[in-house]
């Protein structure tokens, strides 16, 4: 089953200097939400465009995402 990821709830950067994104799972709690590698988020211009909603919902963008 492929699930489309709808929406991005937040991000942590790790220590090794990657990102993720918070993903939450369309029929799921949000507590079951889960981290994905942002490079995933690249290979597809859905990707991208999911990525760029959520990076708008800041008024300036937080210092670990400004890359």
């Amino acid at each position: 089953m492929n699930v489309e990821v709808e929406k991005l709830i937040g991000h942590q950067r790790r220590r090794d200097g990657s990102i993720q994104f918070l993903v939450p799972w369309e029929g799921y709690p949000a507590e079951d939400a889960t981290f994905r590698d942002a490079k995933l988020f690249r290979t597809s211009l859905y990707g991208i465009r999911v990525v760029e909603d959520y990076l708008e919902t800041f008024g300036n963008l937080p210092e670990e995402l400004d890359v």
